[in-house]
């Protein structure tokens, strides 16, 4: 990943390498190619969205409930901000939120 520069057509290659990574199990790879996506592009709720997704199959419930609530801070109705947010409160057990969050999608 360091050898990447972060402008351009390569901004939007950072979540597809994100992604690639966390499939072939480099999760530290995976995590710093997610944080320069949303360095490079902060306001982009898609790679938040990702983000959480990673984090949640990761086992990590905090840190893909933050993901998402950032994604929803960009984008309130981003669906799959909102499912996975409302997966992070159905671990916690809380289904009364996950069940509102659930019925503000699209």
């Amino acid at each position: 990943i360091r050898d990447i520069g972060v402008t351009g057509v390569q901004t939007c290659a950072l979540p597809i390498l994100a992604i690639a990574s966390a499939s072939l199990g480099q999760l530290r790879e995976a995590r710093e190619a997610f944080n320069r996506g949303i360095d490079a592009d902060p306001r982009n709720a898609t790679i938040y969205g990702n983000l959480g997704l990673f984090e949640l199959r990761s086992g990590e419930a905090q840190a893909a409930g933050r993901a998402f609530a950032e994604a929803l801070t960009i984008d309130p109705r981003n669906d799959q901000a909102l499912e996975g947010l409302a997966e992070v409160l159905d671990r916690e057990a809380k289904p009364g939120r996950a069940a509102r969050l659930r019925a503000r999608r699209r």
